[in-house]
């Protein structure tokens, strides 16, 4: 009887793959490699995703960090959240006269804490960049 079960088992799951791997080549998938849901090949649903350049997965979602790095980003390089590619967030451009002489990149925001060593107005050391908002400040 064990023995039977085993064998049955084993059809099943020979079954299931040789039915998995005949729908991986469905031709007529668009959006990449079919699957098999209950003995039915099926296509992966279609998204309309804009990736910005990212490469993502056939679903138009990121796993990791990695598939982001590809993507337009104006500021630093993209990451993956919620299976959604996204970019650091912007701010707005500062003027010189804003952040005390310390020069910045294009977006008034700082990336090390080397862009903020020499800020003037800094009476207890030098300045650090704050990684949270990417601006300089003073230690307090």
């Amino acid at each position: 009887m064990k023995k039977v079960f085993l064998n049955f088992m084993l059809l099943s799951f020979l079954l299931d793959v040789a039915f998995h791997l005949e729908c991986y080549t469905m031709r007529s998938c668009l959006t990449g490699p079919g699957y098999c849901d209950n003995g039915v090949c099926k296509c992966p649903k279609l998204q309309v995703v804009d990736t910005n350049g990212a490469v993502v997965n056939h679903l138009g979602q990121c796993d990791t960090d990695l598939e982001c790095y590809t993507m337009h980003c104006d500021r630093g390089r993209g990451y993956c959240n919620n299976g959604a590619c996204k970019c650091p967030k912007l701010q707005a451009a500062e003027t010189k006269k804003h952040t005390n002489g310390v020069d910045l990149n294009h977006l008034g925001q700082c990336d090390t804490d080397l862009e903020c060593y020499t800020m003037p107005s800094c009476n207890r050391g030098n300045g650090y960049c704050d990684q949270k908002d990417g601006k300089c400040k003073c230690p307090k």
